[in-house]
């Protein structure tokens, strides 16, 4: 379990074009999470995450989410818990937006090739799921 913020006010620099230092590679496909640029405590996580250039990807969100794009673009579509994931939805995400994915849905990513989808990622408080899960044994070290 992470530790919860109680003396200080955690501070992390957050670099835009700093590379992610990780490949992981999953069933659901390729994400590139950059550990430099990752906060975990109690109260919530925060990290930067690329999808590849050119790269699919799909992902469940059993719990809220929200992203900025820092850089790159990509096709989105989803499906809502709400709507018992009866239809689909389609919208370009790119720099600058920032959007809230709640809790059951289903996204899934069709990247732009020349760049890769830079995602700053919010998650409050820290995800549950993540106690006792296993480091994926898929990851590659990247610099």
């Amino acid at each position: 379990m992470p530790e919860r913020v109680t003396t200080e006010i955690p501070i992390i620099k957050i670099d835009p074009n700093q590379p992610p230092d990780q490949k992981i590679k999953s069933v659901s496909g390729n994400f590139y999470p950059n550990t430099g640029q990752t906060m975990s405590y109690e109260e919530g996580l925060v990290t930067v995450e690329d999808f590849g250039a050119g790269e699919e990807i799909s992902w469940f969100f059993p719990e809220p989410e929200v992203q900025y794009i820092l850089k790159g673009k990509a096709e989105m579509t989803y499906s809502l818990g709400a709507t018992s994931h009866t239809e689909t939805k389609r919208v370009t995400v790119q720099e600058g937006d920032c959007y809230l994915i709640p809790a059951g849905a289903r996204c899934h990513w069709k990247v732009a090739p020349g760049s890769p989808l830079r995602k700053f990622c919010v998650l409050m408080p820290f995800p549950q799921r993540a106690f006792g899960m296993r480091k994926p044994q898929a990851v590659e070290k990247l610099r």
